[in-house]
Formats: structure tokens, C-alpha cells, sequence
């Protein structure tokens, strides 16, 4: 079995398009981290478990439910084709928890941030809103910033509803078809798929050249960068974390 806790704030409910979906049960500002969420990594040839969510609120536990391992997600751990498995060379997956019945949007309201690898055992990431969650709200993420090529599993008509944004469907971000949407969600994707997507996009082309450089560029201490989604659209802003006196070397 895979034990899962699922934090205050979320419920798991019916979705009466396919399957099941996120809603949250509280508001959330833009910005605030939504959890502090957990993957395992599991050779492709043992992904054959049971999901167990608990839910804890309150100092309990309770049981909210028991999912077979078709039921949830798992995807393809690209940093293990990259290092190499060190478990008998096998490839290896990400199998999530509750939040494993997160759906797709190509208009998210959240994205991960990782927080820390443990090789061949798990990752340990933050769930972040990219703008304003109201209670009721479906909570989103988009496929393609953690699965480069949708190992399997396809979404070949998405449905996610968004007016402006859908992609139309979703079979990984190597599947992305405009290199203008590739580059809006890549402060948003895995290390893995940035790397994946310059080592692919930079090599050379009739010309000599790729179709993409990258340039590195550090934010000093005390400064952070915000990004929000206002109607749709991304816009960027740099946020002072600490107060700086007139005069004074930012």
C-alpha cells in the first residue's frame, strides 16, 4: 500500500465529466503555499499498489478512501534516465498520494516547486497557487511541466474548459507544439523537462544554431521574483523580502 495524509483545505469528489478531482475547502491567496506534498519512486515493475488517503484535521486522522493503482497517476521519472537508476538500472516513476487526482489544465491554478530529491526513494515538493483559489474552486496543474512525453497516457482531447489557453489536448510538453507555449510554463516545469527541452531545442539546426540559448541569471538575496496569471495572461514582478534603507546596495 501507498499511505497518503491529505491536509486540511482539499476534498476528493466525483467528477461527473471522467473520474475524480480536487476541490478546495478554503481560500487560498496567490503566491501562499497550498501543501508541502510527497512522491515515491517506484521501479516500473512494481507499480501495482493500493492508495490509501487519510485525511487530518482537527489532531485525527480519518480514512477517506481506498484507490487501486489504476484509479491514480504516476509518470515517468525522467531524472532517472538522465543519472541512471542505481537499482538495477530499472527505470523508476513517480507515483503520487491524494493529490494524484489533481487534474490537468492548460490554465492552472497551481504548480510545484521541489523542495528536495531523496534518489531511488522519494521527492518532497510544494504546491504553490499561481493566482487566488476560493473555496469550491477545482484545484489544477498543468500535465506538461512535470511529463515530458505522456508515457502511456494521453489526454488527446483535453477538456479542461479554458477559453484562451487550451492547447487542445495534452500528450506531454515534447508535445507542445508552439515553442512561444513551451516558454510560458517553464518557470513552472521539473528541472528534468527544462533540461530535456534545451537539450532538444538548442541543438543545431540547417543554420548552425538552435532555436533557443539559455541565459542564467541569479536573484540576489532579499529579492524574489512574483509571478501572477490576471485574466489569463502571465506578468511578472520583482518583491521586495526584506527592507532596504535609502541609499543602501540593493
Amino acid at each position: 500500500n501507498v499511505l497518503s495524509v491529505m491536509p486540511d483545505g482539499f476534498k476528493i469528489v466525483d467528477n461527473s465529466q471522467y473520474g475524480r478531482k480536487i476541490v478546495a475547502s478554503k481560500s487560498f491567496e496567490a503566491g501562499e503555499t497550498l501543501y508541502r506534498g510527497y512522491a515515491a519512486l517506484i521501479c516500473d515493475d512494481q507499480v501495482d499498489h493500493q492508495l490509501v488517503v487519510y485525511n487530518y484535521s482537527k489532531d485525527d486522522y480519518r480514512l477517506v478512501g481506498k484507490y487501486d493503482n489504476d484509479d491514480t497517476h504516476s509518470v515517468h521519472d525522467y531524472n532517472s534516465d538522465e543519472n541512471g537508476a542505481t537499482n538495477n538500472n530499472k527505470r523508476r516513476r513517480q507515483v503520487f498520494g491524494w493529490d494524484s487526482f489533481m487534474n490537468h489544465s492548460c490554465e492552472p491554478n497551481t504548480y510545484f516547486r521541489l523542495v528536495r530529491r531523496t534518489e531511488n526513494v522519494e521527492i518532497c515538493y510544494e504546491a504553490i497557487a499561481v493566482r487566488g483559489i476560493e473555496k469550491g474552486d477545482e484545484v489544477t496543474c498543468d500535465y506538461a511541466c512535470f511529463d515530458y512525453s505522456c508515457d502511456g497516457h494521453p489526454i488527446e482531447k483535453c477538456q479542461c474548459g479554458s477559453l484562451n489557453f487550451c492547447r487542445g489536448k495534452m500528450v506531454g510538453f515534447s508535445g507542445i507544439e508552439s515553442l512561444q507555449d513551451k516558454v510560458k510554463i517553464l518557470h513552472m516545469c521539473e528541472k528534468a523537462i527544462v533540461d530535456a527541452f534545451f537539450k532538444e531545442e538548442g541543438k543545431a539546426d540547417d543554420r548552425g544554431g538552435g532555436r533557443v540559448e539559455l541565459l542564467y541569471s541569479n536573484l540576489p538575496e532579499g529579492i524574489r521574483l512574483v509571478t501572477t496569471t490576471p485574466n489569463g495572461g502571465y506578468n511578472h514582478h520583482l518583491e521586495a523580502t526584506r527592507c532596504f534603507q535609502a541609499g543602501e546596495k540593493i
